[in-house]
């Protein structure tokens, strides 16, 4: 690392998630006390939080009933005590049988025996998330491009009502895809899908040139930085509860963030999360944390923090 060191805008902090703000809260109280700006770009939009994950996981499969990814993210986020083993034994099922994920899901739906002793539970779940596209599937069917925003406002507000359940969330949810509706003149959920997924998913952001940049893996498409810290590289977080496709997405998009360094690389990760980190990732509650499987075989072993900073001082 240059003696000199970095300027302020030229380092960039980065964490693959920050959920109420429980990795850039502490980050920006520990760098402000050292008079050390800080730019905190925030998680995102009101689709980023769970509620709107599962909303826009439904309006997904009312477009797409083959929507293997929006299948998987209610399986994952959905109150429904379905938890990773069984959402791998239906993936191991697809791999075997060489079909998609949503293809599997339907079979399983149907004969809740090709899963022994889990099949029942997960069917059951399959059936309530059918269940939902099927009471809304006709009322999104008939919107079309001659049809009215304000007929897809009311569409949108209905669904809502039916998935949504906190009040705060779903008016927060609302209220966000409301403005992209009026903005854009969208009068069918394709459209407005469309428009999120080109224009919001792809946003760029831009990083402060005058103070130090914290974000999320997913938030710093497009950019670079003289110095990068990816810090909580634990596997609860990194590919957390994903698995197939799921994890191959994660240890691509770690690669991408480790690659954002054009001089310094440093990543960070703990053994132990306390206070409200505690209560992040696939462990939520539990306190121990581990190193993600993605760089346990590095060419560079972990060294404790007081032998980096150390290092860095030398």
């Amino acid at each position: 690392m240059d003696k000199e060191g970095y300027d302020s805008g030229d380092i960039l902090i980065l964490m693959r998630s920050d959920r109420n703000a429980s990795f850039s809260s502490v980050l920006r109280e520990a760098l402000e006390a050292q008079n050390v700006p800080v730019a905190i770009r925030a998680e995102g939009t009101p689709m980023d939080t769970r509620e709107g994950r599962i909303y826009l996981s439904i309006l997904h499969l009312l477009a797409d009933d083959n929507d293997s990814l929006a299948l998987r993210t209610l399986l994952t986020l959905r109150d429904n005590r379905i938890g990773t083993e069984s959402y791998s034994a239906i993936y191991n099922l697809a791999l075997n049988s060489g079909d998609t994920f949503s293809t599997t899901a339907h079979k399983v739906m149907v004969d809740h025996g090709l899963i022994p002793h889990l099949g029942e539970r997960i069917a059951g779940e399959l059936r309530g998330i059918r269940s939902i596209i099927d009471a809304y599937r006709e009322r999104f069917e008939t919107l079309s491009d001659s049809s009215t925003s304000e007929g897809l406002l009311h569409a949108l507000r209905d669904l809502a009502e039916n998935v949504i359940h906190d009040t705060g969330s779903r008016t927060e949810v609302l209220g966000f895809l409301e403005s992209i509706v009026v903005e854009t003149n969208s009068t069918n959920h394709l459209e407005l899908l469309r428009v999120l997924s080109s224009s919001l998913e792809d946003k760029e952001q831009e990083l402060d040139s005058e103070r130090v940049n914290i974000m999320t893996m997913h938030k710093a498409k497009g950019l670079t930085a003289g110095a990068v810290i990816l810090i909580a590289a634990e596997d609860e977080y990194i590919p957390g509860g994903q698995i197939g496709d799921g994890e191959g997405d994660e240890r691509r998009l770690l690669y991408v963030s480790l690659s954002r360094a054009r001089h310094f690389l440093a990543t960070t990760y703990c053994e132990r999360r306390t206070g409200r980190q505690r209560y992040t990732g696939r462990t939520s509650g539990h306190l121990r944390r581990t190193l993600t499987r993605f760089l346990r075989d590095a060419p560079i072993a972990p060294i404790d923090g007081e032998s980096f900073v150390e290092n860095l001082e030398a």
